[in-house]
């Protein structure tokens, strides 16, 4: 098996979604979690488990066979935090998606190469797991997210309805091993995300000498965006910034200030699982930090 073969999960399951089904779903928006509860096959999630089922969804393949995938890196990150990772074809039928849906405990948006145009498949099946996410915990049935780069910038266009090339700026930030800027170090500490981490983990976050953080993005997010569109404030908390090889800044972390939703524009999934790329610290710090953050997100699915 080569190399790029073994860090994908590959599913190569036929994709076909017509631009009226796609129009439909727009025009009609998400439907109520009670739309398909006849339909539905009788499977119900575990509430309280300690053996979460995590929901990953899978990206379009742009160089591989088949018509989706998922890096192998998230299944190992959510496995090595205790959970039961899931595979979520994003063009699945809506009530395919629902069926899944129902019997989770969480959900990761990961990382990947696709444009999140507001009207794309991707984008308008990842709506709906949103939608039904925020009902769920609306009726007291804790539901987290954690999307990281891709998925990070998804969480905004989910929450703020805005185009990504309205809320997205380019950035030098491809294979670029940095740092965080804490935005408010005790909304940092009292945190779900990074509350639990010793402040000398924290620590190593912050310095230039570790340069613990990997970013692997081309596009951004500016803070002033929470400004100018002030729904995003309403969603989420900034937790950290970081600068691009520019001085560019951009949002890095966010926490849900209502929902545990959480976001990465790094890559904490990475340090432990892979280590092809020059710029990726395998240093303890890095990899006692990837496996807090796996396990804050999976302590919080298992409630």
């Amino acid at each position: 098996m080569g190399v790029k073969a073994s860090l994908l999960l590959l599913f190569a399951v036929s994709l076909f979604v017509s631009p009226s089904h796609a129009a439909r779903i727009q025009k009609e928006g998400v439907h109520n979690l009670k739309q398909y509860e006849k339909d539905a096959p009788t499977g119900k999630k575990q509430a309280g488990t300690d053996r979460p089922l995590i929901g990953i969804m899978s990206q379009p393949c742009h160089d591989c066979p088949g018509k989706s995938y998922i890096a192998a890196a998230f299944v190992k990150w959510i496995e090595a935090a205790g959970g039961r990772p899931v595979p979520i074809r994003f063009y699945n039928s809506e009530a395919e998606l629902y069926r899944i849906f129902k019997q989770l405990n969480g959900l990761v948006f990961p990382g990947g190469l696709t444009w999140l145009w507001l009207d794309s498949p991707y984008v308008l099946a990842a709506r709906k797991l949103f939608q039904w996410a925020v009902q769920a915990n609306d009726a007291g049935d804790p539901f987290p997210i954690h999307g990281t780069c891709l998925g990070f910038q998804l969480l905004h266009i989910l929450a703020s309805n805005v185009s990504r090339n309205d809320l997205l700026i380019e950035t030098d930030s491809t294979s670029h091993a940095t740092t965080l800027q804490f935005w408010n170090k005790q909304a940092a500490e009292e945190s779900l995300l990074f509350g639990d981490m010793p402040d000398k983990l924290r620590g190593a976050l912050e310095s230039e000498k570790h340069n613990i953080v990997l970013q692997n993005h081309m596009y951004g997010l500016p803070p002033d965006m929470y400004k100018k569109y002030p729904l995003l404030s309403e969603w989420y908390n900034i937790l950290s910034t970081s600068k691009d090889r520019n001085g560019i800044e951009y949002v890095s972390t966010i926490e849900g200030k209502k929902y545990p939703f959480f976001g990465t524009q790094w890559h904490p999934e990475k340090p432990p699982f892979e280590s092809l790329s020059l710029s990726l610290s395998l240093s303890l710090e890095a990899i006692k930090v990837s496996h807090s953050l796996g396990s804050s997100f999976i302590e919080t699915a298992k409630k």
